[in-house]
């Protein structure tokens, strides 16, 4: 039997506050909107996403902020001290203003990465990303399939060889994990996945006590 379909995107729904008597707008990020759809249904069996955009997971975390944050600027205020969820108003009429706005705002999600010339990122595999077997035919983007940084959420891996099939992925040897805001230290040391703005981060780190280690700031 084949796996479901999990479909990731951006997405947004109407809601009546009845304590206060105003219409909210809730939105967020999912990586299966099915399932997604479903958690909300808890609270209201009717709630579904009213506004959907398909993007890809590695997307995800950055185009979900960069969303927010465009509605915050674009006039709507947040609601109570939640930074997913904007007070809309009082009438349907305040909803369809809104509703234009969404709309606006959602174009200008990225969805996934754009091609660049002569670095390959697609191969055929006989499995789908859902498990389900294949002619052969199926083509994977390996973009879809990066590793993400374990520092910072919703960065890619720092790629240390040429971009495409083969690529390889920068790693640091860690003792400790971040648990919440606390350090937890780990029976070993791992090795996790890290990205570009990580790894820059470190470098400056280093050669700040080299420096103050009266040593040569190079690295």
């Amino acid at each position: 039997m084949s796996k479901k379909i999990k479909e990731s995107g951006i997405y947004a729904f109407f809601h009546f506050d009845f304590k206060e008597s105003r219409f909210i707008v809730t939105t967020g990020k999912t990586e299966d909107k099915e399932e997604r759809e479903k958690s909300y249904q808890t609270t209201n069996a009717n709630i579904t996403f009213d506004y959907f955009k398909p993007v890809k997971i590695n997307f995800l975390s950055t185009e979900e902020i960069k969303f927010q944050k465009n509605l915050h600027k674009s006039g709507l205020e947040y609601w109570k001290n939640s930074k997913e969820q904007f007070v809309v108003g009082e009438t349907k009429e305040d909803m369809l203003q809104v509703e234009n706005l969404i709309l606006e705002t959602l174009e200008k999600v990225k969805s996934r990465s754009r091609d660049i010339k002569n670095i390959q990122y697609k191969h055929p595999v006989l499995f789908d990303e859902y498990g389900n077997q294949t002619d052969g035919t199926f083509v994977e983007d390996i973009r879809d399939k990066r590793e993400k940084c374990f520092i910072f959420p919703g960065k890619d891996a720092m790629i240390i060889n040429k971009a495409g099939i083969g690529e390889k992925h920068r790693y640091y040897k860690t003792r400790y994990i971040y648990e919440g805001k606390k350090l937890k230290e780990l029976p070993k040391e791992v090795y996790v996945p890290v990205s570009n703005e990580f790894h820059h981060a470190k470098r400056l780190v280093i050669a700040n006590e080299r420096y103050k280690n009266g040593k040569e700031n190079i690295i």
